[in-house]
């Protein structure tokens, strides 16, 4: 939490923290930094030479989608890196409707949202869709879903890469939110 929203780190405190080699740290925030993923903050007071910097986690750097398919509607949000959400979009579809109405509703409002917040598909760093049903680890589609007609081994990532060519995954409703209680 302290390098995502408070006063950030300062480098040696990521050198600490890792027991990594100053060096490696060096260049491991210098990717960071390069690739926009870590900004620097402000300087802390110093007694002599040169002035610690804050490092932080660049939450803006893009956006992420998540998709929470349930059984009687679907919502859609645009979040940032750590998951403030932007905005978002409450849909009357159901996972009745089946996985192409249904997935075809996600994408129009993600189209919706990203206009609406002036954003296009290059600002998106992925996408997450939780189901209600279980998931095969092996092909990461879903397996024998009981409330989802048409939804046994229905290519989730495929529909959406198809128009979203972003990273996705996809998870049981029950794996989603273990994990985002963690």
């Amino acid at each position: 939490e302290l390098g995502r929203r408070g006063g950030g780190r300062r480098r040696g405190d990521n050198q600490e923290i890792t027991g990594l080699a100053r060096m490696t740290v060096a260049q491991r925030v210098k990717a960071l930094l390069e690739a926009g993923l870590s900004i620097e903050g402000g300087a802390h007071r110093t007694t002599g030479g040169r002035r610690p910097v804050d490092l932080r986690v660049n939450v803006d750097h893009a956006q992420v989608i998540s998709a929470i398919i349930d059984t009687t509607h679907t919502r859609v949000a645009l979040t940032n890196l750590i998951g403030d959400v932007q905005a978002e979009e409450r849909l009357e579809v159901a996972v009745v409707d089946g996985p192409a109405a249904v997935l075809g509703a996600i994408v129009a409002a993600l189209t919706r949202l990203l206009q609406d917040q002036h954003s296009t598909t290059a600002d998106l760093a992925g996408i997450g869709v939780s189901i209600t049903g279980p998931v095969d680890p092996h092909t990461n589609r879903p397996s024998q879903p009981p409330i989802m007609p048409g939804g046994d081994a229905y290519p989730i990532a495929e529909h959406l890469r198809e128009v979203l060519p972003v990273p996705g995954a996809r998870q049981s409703d029950a794996s989603a939110g273990a994990r985002g209680a963690r």
